[in-house]
């Protein structure tokens, strides 16, 4: 039997032994499998981070609504001390850091020189509006089926004292409430009011910071789209104030000749109201409406015949004029999101639906109709 040979490799050795450029090829394909199950697990982490990171800006964007309402309304404020300071920059040609001084002390001085002029008049007004309308409020339950004391005047009698507390226990407690809903109101208002101050005292550094948080071929964009949409919204708003006044002085003459209780504060409750489009008109004729339940017949039908006319000259006069200059919404988009911004945010989300709406569509014809759909629209001039 002849010995097997020290030297003589295993058979399965042999191939990679004469073929090495095998062997090389076989290690290349196996670093290029795992280069790519490394980028494709990398871009699948990517990804999962990216909806992470969207779902975890929606659940604070929607923790934090009512502050981004707030800020959206110190954006009007800043809207409205912009408009009120052009005329200094225009006419007076003063820098826009000294026009915003003059426009603050301007508005400053304007609402001291009305509160001075008739704000005792309107603050005794308003009190007569709110004396007026409890006395009104049973008569008008009464009319609409909505008096439940029917069946609670014998457990009042059986009740003895402690039944007799409970309503004023509940009105200290209503009282109560409507005090610490007062102070937080006019809290958010001042605090509105300051940052809307401050955003338009610094118009342009608020912009560019806003527009380099996206890509920096994009900026430019970003900053145009902003500059229209600001644009729109003080176009809005000054259609907005001219509406107001008019509706505010119709219903003032109207309900004076008409005889109605405090007409000065149901024409500025109804001017005001009208900030709200399509909703704000019908809630500043309700008072009117209230206390005209009060007096006799004639008052009811005169009443009802001043707010039919006062809206027929708003939306058939008024908007159509103001609307040539003006950013034309369709009044069913603007009604939809009043209602949606009211069911969600509350009575912030309805004061500030109709301006959101308008900036947003503004954002929306620039950035997408006239930048990716090369569509021709037009947009509003500043």
């Amino acid at each position: 039997m002849e010995p097997v040979p020290q030297n003589v490799a295993h058979p399965q050795a042999r191939p990679d032994r004469e073929h090495p450029e095998r062997r090389g090829a076989t290690a290349a394909i196996d670093e290029r499998l795992g280069a790519a199950h490394r980028s494709d697990l990398r871009d699948f982490v990517v990804r999962v981070a990216v909806v992470a990171g969207a779902v975890a800006m929606l659940f604070l964007a929607w923790q934090a609504r009512q502050a981004l309402l707030l800020i959206f309304a110190a954006v009007v404020v800043a809207a409205i001390f912009d408009a009120v300071s052009r005329p200094f920059r225009q006419w007076a040609n003063v820098s826009r850091r000294w026009a915003m001084v003059l426009a603050a002390i301007t508005i400053a001085a304007a609402l001291g020189l009305v509160g001075w002029l008739v704000g005792s008049r309107v603050a005794g007004q308003f009190g007569q509006l709110v004396s007026a309308l409890q006395q009104a409020e049973p008569l008008i339950r009464g009319w609409l089926g909505l008096d439940g004391s029917g069946g609670n005047s014998g457990s009042g009698s059986s009740g003895g004292g402690e039944a007799s507390m409970a309503p004023y226990l509940d009105w200290a407690m209503s009282a109560a409430s409507w005090g610490f809903g007062a102070v937080g109101a006019l809290g958010s208002l001042v605090l509105v009011i300051v940052a809307g101050y401050f955003l338009a005292f610094e118009h342009g550094l608020y912009k560019r910071g806003l527009a380099m948080m996206f890509p920096k071929d994009q900026q430019t964009r970003v900053e145009d789209a902003l500059e229209q949409g600001g644009a729109g919204l003080f176009q809005w708003l000054k259609g907005q104030l001219v509406s107001m006044t008019v509706v505010a002085v119709l219903v003032g003459l109207g309900t004076w000749i008409i005889g109605l209780p405090a007409p000065i504060a149901l024409g500025l409750f109804a001017g005001l109201a009208g900030f709200v489009p399509v909703i704000g008109s019908v809630a500043g004729a309700a008072p009117a409406l209230a206390l005209a339940t009060t007096q006799d017949g004639s008052a009811l039908l005169w009443t009802v015949a001043l707010i039919v006319v006062v809206q027929q000259v708003e939306s058939n006069m008024i908007m159509p004029m103001v609307n040539r200059s003006t950013v034309d919404i369709p009044p069913a988009l603007l009604l939809l999101n009043v209602f949606l911004f009211g069911a969600i945010f509350g009575g912030v989300g309805v004061v500030v639906a109709a301006p959101l709406t308008v900036v947003v569509f503004v954002l929306v014809k620039k950035l997408y109709i006239v930048d990716v759909l090369e569509q021709k629209v037009e947009l509003p001039a500043d």
